[in-house]
């Protein structure tokens, strides 16, 4: 989403809560606050962010409403994971999960797992991460979301990817990719994509990384990412 499409999403937002709230539908007004928060990181507004997300745990408080509270405690968990504080972050996803079990929430369940167990990367307790993003993939395909399993095969790639064990990662990017060209997940696609370049690099294979990447920008260009030219600029360093 470009930024003046963001900047609208943002007026959305605001009108749409503010309607919520006048009309006393406080658990719709809870959600949008959730989407809001989400869209205020991608924009780096964290302190509105923060805001948005703590409003929203008080209206689940208010309605002792605890699916609401364990999506603030998600998003809690993603603005912390934002600003690099992962023992927050993970503290937050841990009370999320324990919510997850309470409400028999199998898909809040994968996605907080999943967030765990990339949290737990970030901490450098590999071993640990793999178990979290292994369970995280196996839910996934018992509830059969197709998002829930790319994103756990990414996160196994980058796992072993981070262990050293690039042989073991590059089969966890290659069914993401697949997955992703299934499905039409363009982004998913480039990013699976992305992750095998960076294990090309990693292992010498530089002619294959580059033109990797090349199907990368393609890829990001077709859905108006910034990425595309972040990374032609990167390449045309390397050539310089």
């Amino acid at each position: 989403m470009r930024l003046g499409n963001l900047a609208k999403a943002e007026e959305y937002f605001e009108k749409s809560i503010a309607q919520d709230h006048t009309l006393g539908l406080h658990k719709s007004e809870a959600n949008g606050l959730g989407n809001f928060g989400n869209l205020l990181i991608r924009l780096g507004k964290m302190d509105a962010a923060y805001a948005a997300y703590e409003k929203q745990f008080f209206i689940g408080q208010e309605l002792n409403n605890k699916g609401v509270r364990r999506d603030s405690f998600s998003n809690f968990g993603n603005y912390y994971l934002s600003r690099n504080d992962y023992p927050a972050a993970l503290e937050y996803y841990q009370q999320a999960l324990g919510l997850d079990a309470e409400l028999g929430d199998k898909y809040g369940e994968e996605v907080d797992t999943c967030n765990v167990g990339t949290t737990l990367r970030y901490l450098g307790d590999l071993a640990l991460a793999v178990k979290n993003h292994q369970h995280a993939l196996e839910i996934a395909q018992h509830i059969g979301d197709l998002y829930g399993e790319e994103n756990a095969l990414a996160n196994l790639g980058s796992d072993y990817q981070a262990l050293g064990d690039y042989e073991l990662a590059r089969p966890f990017f290659e069914k993401h990719q697949e997955i992703a060209t299934r499905i039409g997940d363009v982004k998913g696609q480039a990013d699976a994509i992305r992750n095998q370049a960076s294990l090309d690099f990693q292992t010498n294979q530089i002619d294959r990384a580059l033109e990797q990447l090349q199907s990368v920008i393609q890829l990001y260009r077709q859905i108006g990412s910034p990425e595309a030219n972040k990374i032609e600029q990167i390449l045309n360093s390397l050539k310089s």
